[in-house]
């Protein structure tokens, strides 16, 4: 296979008999047209498990290096405003905690709604928002951000603990404009 200038996929190139892949190193692989991967099913526990409950997630994320401006009123406001909104479109917002340069909080998504990272990043955008508005100048966040899908009653004790003593950890008075629900 010899790739020409102009080739809108130079790693993909396909006949009517088989397809062929440019691997990093130069050599092609050719895979017959008719195959496919046979994955196992999925244990049907997480069937049970998944198809009948909506996901419900610990989520963690930063500011950019770790700056400290998130601990004020005003981003308790936005983040609140932001939450009772989300109840509009089935998000359930439960327990958190604004930490200076970190949030934790947990959340319940509907089945079919918006994807987590869509919706954490309208919070982030949100809160940004306000945040320009106070004159604190991009970047505000992190790239990227925590999550965890809880599957019992265990797991959620066990990071609220976590997040519940995290001020704790820091040494952190609760005068300082830092938010505790719950």
């Amino acid at each position: 296979m010899t790739r020409q200038h102009g080739d809108t996929a130079p790693w993909l190139q396909s006949s009517a008999n088989r397809i062929d892949f440019l691997l990093h190193n130069c050599k092609a692989l050719t895979m017959p047209p008719n195959f496919k991967k046979q994955w196992p099913r999925r244990p049907s526990r997480l069937s049970r498990l998944f198809d009948t409950a909506r996901p419900f997630y610990f989520i963690t994320f930063n500011t950019y290096k770790r700056r400290n401006f998130l601990a004020r009123p005003e981003m308790h406001e936005a983040f609140r405003i932001f939450c009772s909104k989300a109840q509009q479109h089935d998000v359930a917002v439960g327990r958190y905690v604004i930490m200076p340069n970190h949030v934790h909080l947990f959340v319940a998504f509907p089945k079919g709604g918006i994807a987590l990272p869509n919706w954490v990043q309208l919070l982030r955008t949100v809160i940004g928002k306000r945040l320009l508005h106070l004159g604190v100048h991009k970047p505000h966040w992190q790239e990227g951000f925590f999550d965890h899908l809880l599957r019992s009653y265990e797991s959620y004790s066990q990071k609220w603990e976590y997040v519940r003593m995290n001020p704790v950890r820091a040494r952190l008075p609760n005068s300082r404009g830092l938010t505790i629900s719950g």
